[in-house]
């Protein structure tokens, strides 16, 4: 799975390599996956007001499966505390 450096790849397939240098990683979940591509990206650019929020707004969603959610289902009527 490809989770940063895909301008990279394309641009170099443009004049034809057939071998790309690449680093693997192990990426033990979701989190971990998302807050390497925001890693990758925030070396990259500037994220914008809008990416910082969908950023913030995922990882959100995250904490409150992991603290809400048993076999990927949402348990309601939970405490919050």
């Amino acid at each position: 799975m490809l989770i940063a450096g895909e301008r990279r790849i394309r641009a170099c397939k443009m004049p034809g390599w057939e071998e790309i240098p690449v680093i693997e990683k192990e990426v033990r979940d979701y989190e971990h996956q998302l807050r390497l591509e925001i890693s990758e990206n925030e070396n990259r650019k500037e994220f914008t007001f809008s990416e910082r929020m969908d950023y913030a707004r995922r990882l959100e969603q995250i904490e409150i499966c992991e603290k809400y959610c048993v076999g990927g289902y949402l348990l309601f009527g939970m405490d919050s505390t």
